[in-house]
């Protein structure tokens, strides 16, 4: 029973008392699943992962919580291993299945809802490494938006016989009604359709999302992606903030340094920050880093600019202590108004499904992504083949790669004058 382990939920609400859940890893997966047994956190030894036997609480009700442990943990190794011999092995679904109907929790006497299925997605996922946070929390976000608006409709859980064709509208009505972005709602909604078709693919809740109504596109329901226009430093900005003399203001020196990195090998800031020794070597007689990426795991190969060079030596061979992303967006907002970057900038998008447009200097809109869209669209501009450029910055498709770079059209125009066509 080495791989069973048991513990408590973490506390959402005013009930004192916290469900015990299991937690099972076998051949690379992680099993989650709810005992339905709760205890309060002082009737809980997290070191033996049982219930404690004393005389300060119910004994015999303690006795009877500890043989159900072991019963389940007895019963899921015996399931994973039954399928083992079989020459098979078991889907974390399908050992939910087995384990609900051993338990009597069968979708024949109790339909769970589209709640419990996004809960149970979302528990699977956050127990497994093959899922990055960030893509968990863009579930939490929408489990969050989705309670919302089931309180707004005066009910506790949403089914999913719920999801009819007015649904849909409805839902947008509700987002854009919390002033969200166009972007979000859009995201929002694509979420919720991802996971209805997991669910109608799912062993345990297929039959029953399959009430569901057909999902509709997001152009049917009226929500659409918007390009919005977001800034980039040229080579001259760049070039200015690396002549910067900042040796009487530590914090913005590395600040700048830090960006600089970023600007120059299109990194994100996960990975420009974390750049070691080990990470440069020589390839044909070039100097480049070899990195593999912490989103997405793939290496990526990329020579090193002269600026980045030189500020690696300035601290060692790797880059300036790093900071958390939050703080440094803050200090390069102050980095931008202090290299005088305040030409007026206007972003122009759709709050609450209606069309605004605000002004910013250029200098509020810096953060550290903006490092790597300017690697990406000064490289463009150079004339470094688009290809080249998305084996460093990931994008899957040249589309995808052209909606990213910020281009304008004049810019575009006096790139294609440079070309012998127009010649």
């Amino acid at each position: 029973m080495a791989n069973v382990r048991f513990y408590l939920k973490t506390s959402k609400g005013s009930n004192p008392e916290r469900l015990i859940l299991l937690y099972y890893t076998y051949n690379g997966n992680r099993f989650k699943y709810s005992t339905g047994l709760s205890v309060h956190p002082d009737q809980w030894n997290p070191d033996k992962q049982q219930v404690r036997e004393i005389a300060k609480f119910d004994i015999s009700l303690s006795r009877q919580y500890n043989e159900r442990l072991r019963e389940l943990s007895r019963t899921v190794e015996k399931i994973q291993l039954e399928r083992l011999n079989q020459g098979e092995i078991i889907t974390p679904d399908e050992l939910r299945a087995e384990l609900n109907n051993i338990a009597g929790r069968s979708k024949e006497s109790k339909a769970k809802g589209l709640f419990a299925f996004i809960e149970e997605f979302i528990d699977t996922r956050d127990a497994s490494p093959k899922y990055k946070v960030e893509s968990i929390k863009v579930y939490r976000a929408l489990y969050g938006k989705m309670t919302e608006y089931a309180k707004s409709k005066r009910k506790a859980r949403l089914d999913f016989t719920d999801i009819t064709p007015e649904f849909w509208v409805s839902l947008r009505d509700f987002l854009y009604n919390l002033g969200l972005s166009e972007n979000t709602v859009h995201k929002q909604i694509t979420t919720l359709k991802t996971l209805l078709n997991a669910a109608k693919e799912s062993t345990y809740y297929g039959e029953e999302a399959t009430k569901a109504y057909l999902i509709p596109s997001t152009r049917k329901i009226g929500v659409s992606k918007e390009a919005v226009q977001k800034i980039y430093l040229n080579m001259d900005e760049l070039k200015h903030l690396y002549d910067m003399d900042l040796s009487n203001n530590e914090r913005l020196d590395r600040v700048r340094d830090l960006f600089l990195i970023g600007a120059f090998t299109g990194l994100r800031f996960s990975d420009f920050t974390r750049i070691h020794p080990d990470h440069i070597t020589k390839i044909d007689g070039q100097d480049v880093i070899r990195i593999d990426t912490k989103k997405t795991g793939e290496r990526v190969v990329i020579p090193i600019h002269p600026y980045v060079k030189a500020i690696l030596a300035k601290y060692g061979g790797k880059p300036p202590k790093g900071i958390s992303n939050q703080r440094m967006n803050s200090y390069l907002k102050e980095l931008g108004k202090e290299a005088e970057m305040d030409e007026p900038f206007i972003v122009t998008k759709k709050i609450g499904g209606e069309k605004t447009s605000d002004t910013f200097k250029k200098y509020e809109l810096i953060c550290t992504h903006t490092a790597r869209r300017s690697f990406a669209t000064n490289t463009y501009k150079e004339g470094v083949p688009t290809l080249a450029i998305m084996q460093i910055t990931g994008h899957r498709t040249e589309a995808s790669f052209m909606r990213y770079i910020q281009v304008t059209k004049e810019e575009n125009a006096v790139l294609l004058a440079k070309n012998n066509f127009f010649k």
